[in-house]
């Protein structure tokens, strides 16, 4: 891509003009060989690196090797002069002029970027370069502080990334109900279900996340998402959803979850306190509708609150019909002689009385039509009036030919101006009483019709007269048709129907059923397009037929099943009323689907059932019984509810459901799946036969085993299939297909097979550079890296989790010395065995290549690739253990010179900051093998002794819960293999039984339980404590051990808290070493969380601050304090000021806790210690010399302090 520059030649915004110019040097050059090397010359490296590169090709370096190191040093040294705060802005887009172009390039696409994410602004002409359809693949690269600029100039692309959101979050809760237990179940009504609280399930959505993300702070993204959430409403197809809807209607039911996600974005604003809790025009709307949610309950005065919210929108009363407005009967004369007097009344000069006489000069000739209040009060006794509007015309008329005539200032002029305003007024008081008289009744109440005017009295009458509205009503609309809002209301109205026989009120009278079911009729989707397409805000009445018919019709099911003694087979004999619930608008139909859902619920599947018959009354079918995926869900998971107590009456249920609704249409549609042009499986039915596969899975293990019951169990399944299936499609296409990966990991759930399997293994270094791969499976695509590597690098918060879920594939990974191990998987596999297994496979790659680096698996690759062959089968593991990998291993390990190790060392200090252990060189050489051992090798042994502390102390300093999770670690390298033995403390005491002295140091070794490795011998054990083994290859743990109770703990932590205002706290943090001035504590960390309401905090080291940094992170919302180096018997102190935004009651349960990370060398708590470790005499020839290494290194765990 590229533009004209002011010389005439061509400037390339993006991509490099090299390529082009290789090529045509190439196609004219008559010696190819050197033209390359001249081109190299002109365009590579200076001729000064000459000497250096032929100095590298002695040494064995690959050129393209020396090339990609210096590319990567030279951008990380420009990074960092980038990222720099003396890079002044002229200078950053110098920059990005001159590096904009190669932004196509991978290798160095990062320096762009990073100029375009240190800049305040970036020039429009380089953000609407990336917008051409060529160039639209680098915005997933940018960082969301540079998309939002991007957003703001170019609106068109906001609404791709946006329909790409949303079409994901609805597929995201469309497969939630595949599953056996969604916990987006809408129609669950047991109130011994737990579900998340809306909190919790927001902060769950990962798709919520990134819309919210995406917004930011920004006030017109945010309003600009909410338009386009409207539009997508009011279009009637959903972003990724246009082929895999095989019906129109479907696109109603999923289009719900617009609701949940306009709901969501609002409140997820309140959650993260941010600046746009305000922005939402219907903020207020919203906080009451998630208060309802929360609490899940609606009383009178939160449902007045809501219907006010809908009330203030309402602009006018509904325009009347073309019928309705010719049969409006003529004002009456009495109301025309009241005005009439009034007005004469005010005329007190009596100018206006009268006609004007014939003397006034030119009056006829100027004033053509002539009126004053005697021929006005003729010709209303002659009824000439037939509407309102025609008597005001005349009465404007009197004022206006006053004071066409008059001149202004006369006081005829000023007379008919201030008449003019009365007469007005009042004509207008007149026409409301008359069309209040005149509206039509809202609805029948039990005392006879309700008016307009009195309906219009929301406080009193629970509900909204019908008008016309604000088109905020749509987005209204979109929130009331969110699932879970419609589950709160129905819940709500069958409690207050339930509660209408103790109060003696009928339906209809009651104040909290009419608002309900105004809400509930509200709340439809396929209303929005109506809104917006047609510009038609109109809010209707609650439905006359939905209280005087739909609510009795229930009620009188409810009491007849309260009182056994009424007929309720009466209710149903009689079809008229349940013909009119499944024939008459959308309303009714959701009223009559979860009223046969609470039915199930309250185990009356009898009633169900003879609901259930009167479906076929209805003149054309509800599609819901077969489309909804929300309605679906919830009846099968209200049939497995019930089939559990009622299994004779469930079983009848479900046959008459099977044969009359659902197999029918099944039939009807079978041979229509195909694959669509974007590749994908198009399934008609396909949320039907998902939860169909749930019931007859449920009915199989649920129902016994009869042999009639297994016959009709295999018919329905049979006819099932069949109508999945189609000349292209079968049932192995259907089961290899990602739509059922849903069903196949259920099926992981009972094969051993699925559960221990993988798809792919790779690492990757710090980079995102893939050093070593595999697919073992191909079911998952080959970017997969890609992704993982943008996800973890990016993660919002923190690091990213050990397993993570993204668009249907399982992350697993362990970092380890900067590199990473992931595993992934469609199944639902466990995530402890993968990463056990991943742990386990870093144990191997350090035994057999000697240390864990980039380098040395790059060095090494066909030992590794062999490694991974013997280890993983088809993502099947094998083998993990060193030893037994020796007989098939036959590659040798290539060492790793000197001067690589220390580098590498170096480069693992920085990636791998939180491991403090670091060990000698020689335990970076690799388990001997095959004829690798030289004359220079030495027989060495290692063995560690480390131990993790689990604390807790009390605001005072006393130790409220400990314990030390310790283990004896080694790697031998030594020839031969000879047994070793290892002495301990010889009062070392297992088991619990006796107490531990607090503070001696030199006292017994108490453990509380320990565990060997399979090659220790326990013969001398008991009598000696000396351990007898012959060292596996590779590193190993001879000796696990746990100890609790109290222990001399080597730090000790004393907080003290003072309120100083009500806005202000000051807090100090003493911190001692309870060790010997000979011991040290490296690289201790001191964390403690401030209150959320934090405005701004200050940290006070005093004089003794050296080699100390303490710090606020308000992203963290917390208090760091890094000591480098903590000597025994010292004792700092941190002095903490901290602001809050508003005074906070509660405040000091918001501080704290401490928590504490260090490690110490050569030293350990527990005083556990290594008598001797050594080869036997026996064992060992006499000119055998070997090496031994002892180190003691005690770690924190959960080193925590309460405030």
């Amino acid at each position: 891509m590229h533009r004209p520059s002011d010389g005439g030649d061509s400037v390339y915004m993006i991509g490099s003009s090299g390529g082009s110019q290789l090529q045509d040097i190439l196609r004219t050059a008559a010696q190819p060989q050197e033209a390359i090397v001249s081109f190299q010359k002109q365009h590579g490296l200076g001729e000064n690196t000459t000497a250096s590169l032929q100095l590298l090709d002695l040494l064995g370096c690959r050129r393209s090797e020396t090339h990609k190191n210096l590319l990567n040093a030279l951008i990380e040294n420009l990074l960092e002069r980038i990222q720099s705060k003396h890079t002044s802005e002229a200078q950053l887009l110098k920059l990005l002029e001159a590096t904009f172009p190669y932004l196509e390039y991978k290798e160095i696409r990062c320096v762009p970027i990073a100029i375009m994410a240190a800049q305040s602004t970036t020039p429009q002409l380089y953000l609407q370069e990336m917008c051409d359809p060529d160039h639209r693949h680098l915005l997933e690269h940018l960082p969301m502080h540079v998309k939002r600029r991007l957003w703001n100039i170019a609106p068109q692309e906001l609404r791709l990334e946006v329909d790409r959101v949303v079409g994901q979050y609805i597929e995201h809760k469309r497969q939630l109900f595949s599953e056996i237990q969604s916990p987006y179940d809408a129609y669950t009504i047991s109130t011994q279900q737990q579900s998340l609280s809306p909190e919790d399930r927001r902060k769950q959505d990962p798709w919520l996340a990134t819309l919210v993300e995406m917004i930011g702070d920004s006030s017109e993204l945010y309003l600009q998402v909410i338009d386009i959430l409207r539009s997508i409403a009011a279009s009637g197809s959903l972003p990724g959803h246009g082929s895999t809807l095989d019906s129109p209607k479907e696109y109603v039911y999923l289009a719900s979850f617009l609701g949940t996600l306009r709901s969501d974005i609002a409140n997820a604003q309140r959650d993260n306190a941010t600046p746009l809790v305000r922005t939402d025009p219907l903020h207020k709307f919203l906080w009451f509708i998630d208060h309802a949610i929360k609490t899940q309950h609606i009383d009178q005065s939160q449902l007045t609150d809501i219907l006010l919210v809908i009330r203030k929108l309402r602009l006018r009363d509904a325009k009347p019909s073309a019928n309705a407005a010719a049969s409006v009967p003529p004002p009456p004369k009495e109301t025309l002689f009241k005005l009439i007097d009034q007005m004469t009344k005010s005329d007190s000069r009596h100018i206006f009385a009268e006609p004007v006489g014939e003397d006034v000069p030119n009056y006829l000739t100027i004033i053509t039509q002539p009126m004053d209040l005697f021929t006005l009060r003729q010709n209303v006794q002659q009824s000439k009036y037939w509407t309102l509007d025609a008597f005001a015309n005349d009465v404007g008329l009197i004022w206006t030919n006053c004071m066409t005539y008059n001149e202004e200032g006369t006081i005829y002029y000023k007379e008919a101006k201030r008449l003019e305003k009365l007469s007005t007024n009042w004509i207008d008081k007149a026409r409301t009483t008359l069309e209040a008289e005149r509206a039509p009744p809202c609805l029948l109440a039990s005392a006879g019709a309700i008016t307009g005017a009195q309906a219009n009295d929301t406080e009193k009458t629970g509900m909204i007269y019908e008008g016309e509205c604000d088109p905020l009503l749509a987005d209204i609309a979109i929130i009331l048709s969110d699932p879970i809002v419609k589950r709160l209301l129905h819940q709500q109205l069958w409690t207050q129907l339930r509660s209408t026989d103790t109060r003696q009120v009928f339906p209809t009278d009651d104040f909290m059923c009419r608002g309900l079911v105004q809400l509930l009729h509200v709340g439809n989707i396929g209303s929005v397009r109506r809104m917006v397409r047609k510009q038609d805000y109109l809010l209707r009445s609650p439905p006359v037929l939905v209280l005087r018919l739909c609510l009795p019709l229930f009620l009188r099911i409810q009491l007849s099943n309260q009182h056994p003694q009424l007929n309720a087979s009466a209710i149903f004999s009689v079809p008229d009323g349940w013909k009119v619930v499944w024939s008459n608008g959308s309303c009714l139909k959701t009223l009559g689907r979860h009223f046969f859902v609470t039915m199930l619920y309250e185990n009356h599947p009898s009633i169900a059932l003879s609901i259930l018959k009167t479906i076929s009354l209805a003149s054309e079918k509800d599609d819901a019984w077969v489309r909804d995926p929300i309605f679906l869900h919830g009846v099968v998971s209200a049939l497995m509810h019930t089939m559990i107590k009622s299994k004779k009456e469930t079983k009848a249920l479900i046959t008459h459901l099977f044969d009359s609704i659902w197999l029918p249409q099944v039939r009807l549609d079978n041979g229509k799946s195909f694959i669509d042009t974007e590749d994908n499986l198009v399934i008609p039915l396909i949320h039907l036969q998902t939860q169909m596969a749930r019931l007859l899975a449920s009915w199989a293990t649920q129902l016994g085993t009869n042999p009639d019951d297994k016959q009709q169990l295999i018919t329905f399944a049979q006819t099932a299939l069949e109508g999945m299936t189609s000349d292209t499609i079968t049932l192995s296409n259907l089961w290899q297909n990602s739509t059922f990966s849903s069903i196949q990991s259920g099926a992981a759930k009972s094969s051993f097979e699925y559960v221990m399997s993988i798809s792919q293994f790779y690492i990757l270094s710090s980079r995102g550079d893939t050093i070593l791969s595999n697919d073992f499976r191909g079911d998952i695509a080959s970017d997969s890296s890609e992704t993982f590597f943008r996800k973890v690098k990016f993660w919002e918060k923190g690091d990213a989790p050990p397993a993570f879920h993204v668009d249907g594939v399982n992350y697993l990974y362990v970092k380890k010395n900067g590199l990473y191990f992931v595993a992934t998987t469609r199944f639902n596999v466990s995530p402890a065995y993968i990463l056990e297994l991943l742990t386990r496979l870093c144990r191997v790659f350090k035994d057999y290549c000697g240390v864990l680096s980039e380098e040395t698996l790059r060095k090494n690759f066909i030992l590794c690739y062999e490694l991974l062959d013997e280890t993983l089968d088809y993502g099947f593991a094998q083998d993990t253990s060193t030893e037994g990998l020796k007989v098939h291993v036959h590659n040798e390990a290539i060492l790793v010179g000197e001067a690589a190790l220390a580098k590498e060392q170096k480069f693992n200090s920085m990636m791998n900051r939180h491991s403090n252990i670091k060990a000698a060189n020689a335990v970076r050489k690799p388990v001997a093998n095959g004829q690798q051992t030289t004359k220079k090798s030495e027989n060495e042994l290692f063995c560690d002794i480390l131990e993790r502390l689990n604390v807790v102390f009390s605001s005072s300093g006393q130790m409220l819960n400990a314990s030390i999770e310790g283990k004896i670690q080694m790697k031998s390298y030594l020839q031969g293999n000879p047994e070793l033995r290892l002495a301990l403390n010889e009062d070392l005491v297992i088991g619990s039984g006796s107490s531990r002295p607090f503070g001696n140091t030199y006292s017994q070794v108490i453990l509380d339980d320990c565990n060997f490795h399979e090659c220790v011998q326990l013969d001398e054990f008991e009598r000696g404590r000396v351990l007898t083994f012959t060292p596996p290859d590779g590193e190993f743990t001879v000796m696990n051990y746990r100890l609790t109770g109290e222990f001399r703990s080597p730090f000790k932590i004393f907080p003290y808290v003072e309120e100083v205002s009500p806005t202000k706290i000051e807090m100090v943090v003493k911190v001692r070493a309870d060790m010997p001035d000979t011991n040290y504590g490296a690289n201790v960390i001191i964390r403690f969380p401030v209150p959320a309401s934090t405005l701004a905090v200050s940290c006070d080291l005093g004089n003794n601050g050296t080699g100390q940094l303490a710090e606020f992170r308000e992203n963290e919302n917390q208090v760091r304090w890094a000591i480098k180096r903590f000597n025994g018997t010292a004792e700092f102190t941190l002095r903490t000021k901290i602001t809050l935004k508003e005074y906070n009651p509660h405040v000091r349960r918001e501080i704290g806790p401490i928590s504490m990370n260090f490690e110490i060398p050569m030293y350990n708590v527990s005083t556990l210690q290594v008598r001797y470790l050594r080869i036997p005499e026996h064992a060992r020839h006499p000119n055998y010399v070997y090496k031994r290494w002892l180190r003691y290194v005690t770690q924190s765990n959960s080193y925590v302090c309460r405030v």
